[in-house]
């Protein structure tokens, strides 16, 4: 018993610490400076459009770049009102939900 305990533990602590986290602060000024470039290879457009094809050879930096760089793009809009919202709010107001009501 004691032998299972003792297994289990080190077991869970070699599984806890084995994410290597890369956390730190985002400097929006320099992703902004970056993103802004057309010479970059962050350059916005470019990111996104190598995004959209599913390109695996994005790296973390450019992916962090997309994803914070986003809020300076003309299209970004954070109090926008959707156009599905009349039929969102129709569907979650009724009480139970029927097979129709999960179409696409």
């Amino acid at each position: 018993m004691k032998f299972r305990l003792s297994f289990l533990l080190i077991f869970s602590f070699l599984t806890i610490s084995a994410q290597d986290a890369d956390i730190r602060k985002v400097n929006y000024k320099k992703i902004r400076k970056e993103i802004s470039r057309k010479d970059s290879p962050s350059f916005y457009p470019e990111l996104m459009h190598r995004f959209l094809k599913s390109d695996t050879a994005l790296s973390l930096e450019q992916k962090r770049n997309l994803y914070y760089g986003y809020i300076y793009q003309k299209k970004y809009a954070p109090y926008a009102i959707s156009t599905y919202n009349d039929s969102i709010v129709s569907v979650f107001s009724r009480k139970m939900l029927f097979a129709p009501d999960y179409r696409d």
